[in-house]
This record gives C-alpha cells, sequence and structure tokens, in this order.
C-alpha cells in the first residue's frame, strides 16, 4: 500500500472549496491527474455518484472509475477509484474552518493485489507530487470569484 497526506491552508471557505470538490466540471483545472472524462459527468457529485475518467500517473495512461463514498457538506469528500491496471486508490478530503479559510487535510491510499515496494514507494512519491499540485491548483480555484 502506498499512503500520502498533505495539510494546507486555503484561502477560500469550506462551502466554496466543497462546492469546487464536487464539481466535475472543475476537475480539468485543479485535479492533477485528471485528464478527460469518458463520458460526461453529472453537474454536482452525490453519494454514488460513479464518474469514468482518463488520468495519468507515473508517466502512464489509465482509465478509472471513480466512486463518490461519502459527501458531509462541507466537511468531508471521499471519493474511491479504481483503475484498469489494477490499482486501487481512496481520496478523503477534509475541510475545517481556519483563520485564513479553509484547512484542508487530503489522504490519500494507493492499492493494488501483489504490490511490491518500489511500487509502492513510486506511487507515494509521484503521488504526493500530484497531491501537492492539486491542492495548489484547488486552493486558486476555490478562491476565484465565482462567474
Amino acid at each position: 500500500m502506498g499512503f500520502i497526506a498533505i495539510r494546507r491552508d486555503l484561502p477560500g471557505t469550506p462551502d466554496a472549496v466543497f462546492d469546487t470538490l464536487i464539481r466535475p466540471s472543475t476537475w480539468e483545472h485543479w485535479f492533477s491527474l485528471h485528464r478527460d472524462f469518458v463520458v460526461p459527468p453529472p453537474d454536482r457529485l452525490s453519494v454514488g455518484s460513479t464518474i469514468i475518467a482518463d488520468v495519468l500517473m507515473l508517466g502512464m495512461a489509465d482509465r478509472v472509475e471513480w466512486t463518490v463514498e461519502a459527501l458531509e457538506p462541507p466537511r468531508r469528500v471521499v471519493l474511491t477509484g479504481h483503475g484498469e491496471a489494477g490499482i486501487g486508490c481512496i481520496f478523503t478530503y477534509h475541510l475545517q474552518p481556519s483563520s485564513l479559510g479553509t484547512t484542508l487535510t487530503v489522504d490519500g491510499l494507493f492499492t493494488r493485489a501483489g504490490m511490491t515496494r518500489s511500487l509502492a514507494d513510486a506511487l507515494r512519491k509521484h503521488g504526493r507530487e500530484h497531491l501537492d499540485r492539486t491542492v495548489s491548483q484547488l486552493a486558486a480555484m476555490a478562491s476565484a470569484p465565482c462567474e
């Protein structure tokens, strides 16, 4: 297994950050693994929503089926993903009000049957880089004025 986590203060309110997370139309602007949707996603996610998307991880393209496991507005979003390459993941976004707007903690867990130590290390390293970029881009997106 490969586990990654990041915690960062964002300038947007928890409501704004949560709204950005659950609107798939925003993913291309902040979710660094995301490349494209296979079929058009719903406007807003709800528990049980499933989205199929093309992603790029470790320099390789994969198709991931994302499922919304939990939504607790505006405090928590849990997404599970299952890729065609056999890698699964769980991303949990925790949001709390802070003096800057929102403290966001994101936990990511990668799984795969028979995962080697070198693959787990690569997923942690590459996943951490993507998660850092994702949270930075999410901060910019969530703090931008609504159109």
